[in-house]
């Protein structure tokens, strides 16, 4: 017996309205331009943001057949691209946020996290959910004898190239100018700049976080995106235990944030692991467990004062 994923409409539809009322926001910002051609670049450009936007989410919703040993899966938006799995090449499921509309179950392959089921997208979730014979999480070994590396998401790249294009926009104010008039004057030059320092620096706060890593026999090495010269070490024995927390966006979202492994030293937060950064979280977690101080959730308050090194638990 075969079971078909069916989508729910109404909940798809609601979420990319927030993308057409956003659009819609951001291009109400240009409706007093005197020029009717600056105008509509910006709003091109607005539209172009909010239409790759669109496409990112898409990508994410998957049809899904289950039969009897395995499951196919294939991309919404790139229905060719089908890839069938037998059951026994998982390692397990996990399931996040049970009993609630914001139940999501990831399937782990080779300690990789390989696709996401939500429970608001479909209508026959739970349908689903009971025609996978899945084991859940349970306590996995990793490969310590190997060098273990981080592997970022597929679209940690578009961090890069989204805040690279934002900040050539800022260098091209200028240049702009002077191909319309053929001059450009101090204002417009630092109008310019100063477009490009703002996107640098919010491309840099944003992509702080990601550090790549490396771990074998008992040592970590992290180096940071935006800085991979510097190289931090650590040694497994310098830690006094780890956190299991769930980083919740907002105080109030019990539950419903991502899961992160927070290792410690001397009572202060000294690496991060991310369930959200890293596709293999669960290996890299495994290969770095330790004692577990405590089980706990943390808001986005909570997560600053630790990445300040203070944790009150």
């Amino acid at each position: 017996m075969t079971v078909d994923s069916q989508f729910n409409i109404k909940t798809i539809r609601k979420e990319l309205g927030a993308f057409v009322l956003a659009a819609a926001g951001l291009g109400g910002v240009f409706h007093n331009f005197s020029d009717a051609v600056e105008m509509l670049t910006a709003l091109i450009f607005i539209l172009g943001l909010m239409a790759l936007a669109a496409i990112f989410w898409l990508s994410r919703l998957k049809r899904v057949a289950v039969w009897n040993d395995g499951i196919e899966v294939s991309s919404l938006l790139w229905p060719f691209s089908k890839r069938e799995y037998r059951f026994a090449e998982f390692d397990y499921v996990v399931i996040k946020n049970e009993g609630t509309d914001s139940e999501r179950m990831v399937f782990v392959r080779n300690l990789r996290r390989d696709f996401t089921l939500r429970a608001a997208w479909y209508l026959n979730y739970q349908e689903l959910k009971q025609a996978v014979r899945i084991p859940l999480k349970e306590s996995v070994a990793a490969d310590t004898s190997r060098e273990i590396r981080s592997a970022f998401f597929w679209w940690t790249p578009l961090i890069f190239i989204g805040v690279l294009f934002l900040v050539l926009i800022g260098l091209a104010v200028p240049l702009a100018e002077y191909l319309d008039t053929g001059s450009v004057d101090a204002e417009t030059i630092y109008l310019g700049i100063g477009i490009a320092l703002g996107f640098a620096i919010f491309g840099g706060i944003a992509l702080y976080p990601y550090k790549r890593l490396t771990i074998w026999q008992g040592r970590i090495d992290a180096r940071r995106l935006i800085w991979p010269f510097v190289v931090k070490h650590y040694r497994m024995d310098d830690f006094d235990g780890c956190y299991e927390v769930t980083e919740n966006k907002r105080r109030n979202d019990a539950g419903s944030g991502d899961e992160a492994h927070w290792l410690m030293s001397n009572g202060q937060l000294s690496l991060r692991i991310c369930g959200w950064m890293y596709v293999n979280y669960e290996e890299l977690k495994t290969a770095t467990q330790t004692r577990v101080l405590n089980s706990m959730e943390a808001g986005a308050m909570e997560q600053l004062q630790a990445w300040r090194g203070k944790v009150y638990y």
